[in-house]
């Protein structure tokens, strides 16, 4: 069957798919070979090997998780997720384009996990099939895609938890949300912000799940659903429980004092990290559907009310983290690796907001151009 004979809607499946594997082959050729490393990443690869920070170059490498477990205390300022993964496949090949494939998954992942849940909300368009490509227009994000550091693992956590947050019902199996479960408990351990998202989507999935307004108790556990929170939520707790006790009794004083690298990024010390065009520009998509969704406009506010628990997590991680930056704990700024979920997340409110437009405009007859 040529592409000509096809119907419409497997045409878009087809063009969808073409545009998938050009865009990721073309932005993986040649940067998942790439021969050079940073500091920050030779540490990161070091740790994983077992290899102390301040080590002899010629000492010997036990290579082994529990010396890649400590080691990655002193190379890095993360939990050891991340490191452990290295370390596994550091048995298959030394050689770099293995890790840079790793963190290139991480990103394809998110940007496929992103394409669902657009699609989630409106499958009939193109756009829908191709949305979590549109990461790849921030040059930051691409970038990290393949350092071989946690920040693309940190991502998609990030994702996850958004997804989940928009389309976990209580149909779904335990098998099911203890797979993601399991999968969002696991990322979170990319970095110590993943705690974040985490406690934001167990929050939200909370009031998905229990919350009845019309009964007096407001709250109401059922069982089954319990069981389902339980599968989703419960290896997030566990794993929780072991980053902080690891990160009080490893990371908190040095990751605390007042020369720590990523303190010279907050708002008190670098507000051009926050008041930037770039930031206006991520924020601007968010803004509008804001607006439009109170704005007394009874059909395009019926068709954002499909996007509302997106926003609000967005908006919810964002004023989280700014508080956080307020605090001097962690920066907020888009500029720099430390908040690339929010950056990311932002970035992404663009497919909201034009599929909005695409519904908006189909509502006309006869008017071929909004529907493709």
């Amino acid at each position: 069957m040529s592409l000509f004979s096809m119907p419409l809607w497997k045409k878009k499946k087809a063009i969808a798919l073409v545009i998938w594997c050009i865009t990721l082959l073309g932005l993986g050729t040649g940067n998942l070979i790439n021969p050079n490393l940073w500091f920050d990443e030779a540490l990161q690869l070091w740790a994983s090997r077992g290899q102390y920070h301040y080590a002899n170059y010629d000492t010997p490498q036990p290579n082994t998780p529990k010396a890649a477990l400590n080691a990655n205390y002193t190379n890095t300022w993360d939990p050891p997720g991340f490191t452990l993964l290295l370390n596994l496949l550091g048995r298959i090949t030394g050689q770099l384009w293995i890790f840079r494939s790793l963190t290139f998954l991480f990103f394809a992942l998110g940007c496929l996990i992103l394409t669902m849940l657009a699609r989630k909300w409106a499958p009939q368009y193109l756009l829908s099939d191709i949305s979590g490509l549109v990461l790849i227009a921030s040059p930051l994000l691409c970038h990290y895609a393949f350092e071989i550091r946690p920040y693309s693992m940190e991502l998609f956590h990030a994702i996850l938890a958004v997804y989940l947050v928009c389309c976990c019902e209580a149909s779904w199996s335990r098998k099911k949300c203890l797979f993601f479960g399991l999968l969002l408990a696991f990322t979170m351990a990319s970095r110590y912000p993943s705690v974040f998202p985490a406690v934001l989507c167990a929050t939200f999935i909370a009031f998905k799940f229990f919350y009845q307004p019309e009964n007096p108790n407001l709250f109401v556990l059922d069982k089954a659903k319990l069981s389902l929170y339980l599968c989703l939520f419960l290896p997030s707790l566990l794993v929780g429980l072991v980053i902080v006790i690891l990160m009080v009794t490893h990371q908190w004083q040095v990751a605390t004092a007042s020369n720590a690298f990523h303190l010279l990024f907050l708002i008190a010390n670098r507000p051009s990290e926050v008041f930037h065009w770039l930031t206006l520009l991520l924020w601007l998509p968010m803004l509008i559907l804001i607006t439009l969704r109170v704005l007394p406009l009874k059909a395009i506010s019926e068709l954002a009310r499909k996007f509302d628990l997106y926003i609000s997590f967005v908006l919810a991680l964002n004023i989280l983290r700014l508080l956080l930056d307020v605090g001097h704990f962690i920066p907020y700024g888009m500029l720099s690796r430390f908040n690339l979920p929010c950056h990311a997340l932002l970035l992404f409110t663009w497919i909201p907001l034009l599929l909005l437009l695409l519904e908006y405009g189909s509502l006309k007859p006869d008017n071929f151009a909004w529907r493709i």
